[in-house]
């Protein structure tokens, strides 16, 4: 077959793909045709292989380049110790294209997948017609890789057209197409050789409560980072601290002969065990009111024992968990907190965070939406972005080692439902005050710990921390439910984060806004040598600057509401409700100490709810705060001539004013000070300015931050605040940029105000 015809059906390919029906295929329906049973995954044993760490390709000893060339480059490689075997591995087909073509067409999808990428290489414009020309008129297909090293093993593969090769193992150029990775099933005899395995849909089986046990076991054996404080050796048995046992908890008739479950004081008869084996606690969510509370009418009969078929479904599952675990001890929110005392209620939530720290293990009910869901009906079978196709495995010798699946998940990125519990906001800071979590989700069983992280299923099925030290609380495979420990973002970068995400969650009590959070406020603020805390706000007493920062907040959304109900001051994120981003946009440098401040905030207080609980809910607050202000008007003036944007809205003007009103009726506010000059009271607090070198051509640009306040309704020499703004310059020359600001700000005299 000619290259142009080759060409003129890879055209006819592309244009029918969007009539193609899907192949809907899994581990219980791989591909499997009579053409793929004659296709060979071969095995080759080899000592200090060098990998290119781009297309993951070995190369060949006396080549400087890639078995596939998959990179295109000279990119940087991985050489193995001499004294390791690596394994590489290459697909047996020595197919030409034409042969690719006629598989396809006699119904081969693992054929048609190749075509399918062999299509997309040939649409890139960066490729010399002349390559394509010689390599769709007489090159031939191969697949190329290695075993991955423990402690998780699956082949990673590379995709490649040949135009020349030295043996099949060593291609000398190759075009690389796309990558696909090699799993196993449990009964193959390649499982004892690759760990990765199918999602295991059945959540509750015995595959996934082994891996459960097989986890918590590694961990508390060898993880020094995932023990409690003050016990980071590994010299004595991780035991519970009879000060970090809570109040109650449910005995989960693991040692007992009947089924019954029973609250238990934690300072009672238990202690002594439960010091010595320690307690799992649960996360979940309510998703309304409990159909079975602990309350004053139900304390005795729980304290008798009833039958774990009374509970709601989640609560029920937890119980199985613990029994499969083998750990005598629950601690649920709903059965050990009085629901019907106040003063009970507030007592164990300020203690909630250090129970699930001191918890040897937490359960994370991630894929109930409520407390009747439960979380371990069988999961929807897993669709794979590719495959899987099943061809056979033998070794180089010619040893037969069952079969090998060719697979390539679907990117997390794309799997973009979230998790139910990530949803809402005490779950936040349950998962991040664990030490160890089972997570329980839509796909699978999952583990996270300060350690590392693993699948009941898929590419790592043993704990590895490949990825996982990370400043970000997107951290696969469960984004937003991990561990803090693992996050080595300092202040105030984590605070920042943690605020970004917690805001973007729902609470079922709109007053729990603060209280749903004090944990982490209280752990961050422990990480920093002078700290103070004001209803939300993080201040760093060593950087002054710190508090003009934490007030520089702004909305995400347009539709943020500013509740009836008291619960913070009005210059708190915790005000409103809705998603809010921490800290200003372009607040450059990042370093505090070099930015220009205009304002001080001398002095600010809060009335704490209770006492004893500095980083819980707040009943009233102000803060007096020394600043050069203007109306709005007044700004744009000094501006000269400036567009002006809201929220969301982009602009590519010299000058912008960037306006984020907190609520809706506050934008209304802001729109009526543009338009009346100075009838309205609103005024604009400049807060600093930073500046920075945008490229390399020396252009640069300064931006002013401030926020935005109204007169209050109840005390007119009271101010609360309305939004945030930013001045946005672009200039060619720094001193002309800086000077802009420093010419308008000049002539305003600083002045003092009350904000609540």
């Amino acid at each position: 077959m000619e290259s142009e015809t080759i060409q003129s059906y890879l055209q006819r390919h592309m244009e029918s793909k969007s009539r193609r029906a899907p192949d809907n295929l899994s581990f219980e329906n791989p591909h499997s045709c009579d053409l793929c049973e004659n296709i060979y995954v071969e095995l080759s044993d080899e000592k200090g292989v060098i990998c290119c760490n781009e297309c993951r390709q070995p190369f060949h000893r006396g080549l400087l380049v890639p078995y596939g060339k998959g990179c295109h480059g000279d990119d940087p490689v991985a050489i193995t110790d001499e004294s390791q075997n690596w394994t590489s591995l290459a697909v047996k087909m020595n197919y030409h294209i034409p042969s690719i073509i006629e598989a396809s067409e006699n119904g081969c999808k693992f054929q048609t997948w190749i075509l399918d990428a062999i299509e997309r290489w040939n649409a890139w414009t960066w490729i010399k017609t002349d390559i394509k020309t010689t390599i769709l008129g007489g090159g031939t297909f191969g697949i190329y890789g290695t075993l991955r090293q423990p402690p998780n093993v699956f082949a990673q593969l590379s995709v490649a057209l040949d135009t020349d090769t030295v043996s099949s193992y060593m291609p000398i150029r190759s075009e690389h197409l796309t990558t696909i990775d090699g799993w196993t099933t449990s009964t193959d005899v390649a499982s004892s050789l690759i760990t990765a395995r199918p999602y295991e849909h059945d959540v509750k089986s015995a595959m996934s409560m082994e891996f459960a046990r097989s986890c918590l076991e590694e961990c508390v054996s060898t993880h020094r980072d995932c023990r409690r404080a003050g016990l980071e050796t590994d010299l004595f048995p991780e035991t519970t601290n009879v000060a970090e046992i809570p109040t109650r908890l449910i005995r989960t008739g693991v040692t007992s002969s009947s089924d019954d479950i029973a609250l238990v004081d934690g300072a009672g008869a238990d202690m002594r065990d439960i010091c010595a084996v320690g307690f799992v606690a649960l996360s979940y969510c309510w998703g309304g009111e409990q159909p079975f509370r602990l309350t004053a009418e139900t304390s005795q009969e729980l304290k008798t024992g009833i039958q774990p078929s009374r509970l709601p479904q989640t609560l029920q599952d937890a119980i199985f968990v613990c029994r499969a675990l083998n750990i005598g001890y629950l601690w649920v929110d709903s059965l050990c907190i009085f629901q019907d005392d106040q003063i009970d209620k507030e007592k164990e939530v300020s203690r909630m965070a250090s129970y699930y720290t001191a918890a040897r293990l937490t359960i994370c009910a991630a894929s109930a939406s409520n407390c009747t869901d439960g979380f371990l009906s069988r999961r929807k079978t897993v669709a794979y972005d590719t495959g899987p196709f099943r061809l056979k495995l033998r070794t180089r010798a010619g040893q037969a080692m069952d079969h090998i699946y060719l697979v390539k998940p679907v990117p997390e990125y794309r799997d973009s439902e979230a998790e139910p519990i990530t949803k809402r906001g005490w779950t936040l800071q349950e998962s991040m005050m664990s030490r160890r979590l089972l997570i329980f989700a839509r796909k699978q069983l999952y583990w996270k710990c300060a350690a590392g992280y693993a699948g009941c299923g898929g590419g790592e099925t043993r704990i590895t921390n490949s990825g996982h030290d990370t400043s970000d609380l997107f951290v696969y495979p469960m984004p937003n439910i991990l561990p803090i420990r693992v996050l080595k973002s300092g202040y105030p970068d984590l605070w920042h984060k943690i605020v970004d995400e917690y805001t973007t969650r729902e609470l079922s009590k709109g007053r729990d806004k603060l209280l749903a959070v004090s944990a982490l406020a209280q752990y961050v603020a422990s990480r920093v040598r002078r700290s103070v805390y004001f209803a939300g706000l993080l201040i760093d007493e060593d950087e002054p600057r710190s508090w003009i920062h934490q007030l520089l907040w702004h909305v995400r959304t347009r539709d943020c509401v500013r509740p009836k109900l008291y619960r913070a001051p009005s210059w708190s994120w915790a005000s409103l409700d809705g998603p809010v981003q921490s800290t200003p946009d372009l607040c450059y440098p990042l370093d505090l100490s070099k930015r220009v401040a205009f304002a001080t905030v001398d002095d600010a207080q809060v009335t704490l709810s209770l006492y004893s609980a500095p980083y819980g809910a707040v009943t009233a607050g102000h803060m007096v705060m020394t600043a050069k202000m203007c109306t709005p008007r007044d700004l744009i003036a000094g501006l000269n001539s400036c567009a002006i944007v809201w929220n969301d809205e982009y602009n590519f003007s010299r000058i912008i004013l960037h306006l984020w009103p907190d609520t809706t009726g506050d934008r209304k506010t802001i729109e009526a000070a543009l338009e009346d000059g100075g009838k309205h009271k609103v005024l604009m607090i400049a807060c600093f300015y930073a500046f920075r070198n945008r490229d390399a051509l020396a252009r640069f640009e300064t931006t002013l931050h401030g926020i935005v306040v109204d007169v209050s309704n109840t005390r007119p020499d009271e101010y609360v605040r309305v939004g945030c703004f930013e001045v946005y310059i672009r200039e060619e020359k720094t001193l002309k940029s800086l000077n802009h600001v420093v010419r308008m700000l000049d002539h305003i005299k600083p002045r003092t105000i009350r904000i609540v």
